[in-house]
């Protein structure tokens, strides 16, 4: 979808903050910081080739023991 490997964003974790379009970044940000459970997120990423893909996201929390985000797991779909 991106042009990216997983090894990709292994290696630079900050990489997925940086490929959201720039118009959508703070949607992201908001998403990230109070999740995104039980809704769609729509953001444009920027392809390793500069296009743009929309994409429409659902992702869940993954909680650590004591209830706080972990990570989280999501799925995408263009």
């Amino acid at each position: 979808m991106t042009g990216y490997t997983p090894e990709d964003f292994y290696a630079d974790p900050g990489l997925a903050f940086r490929l959201a379009h720039p118009e959508d970044r703070l949607e992201q940000a908001r998403a990230f910081t109070a999740g995104t459970d039980g809704r769609t997120l729509t953001l444009r990423w920027i392809r390793r080739d500069g296009r743009p893909v929309w994409t429409e996201q659902r992702n869940v929390s993954v909680r650590a023991e004591g209830g706080s985000r972990w990570r989280l797991r999501g799925s995408s779909a263009t």
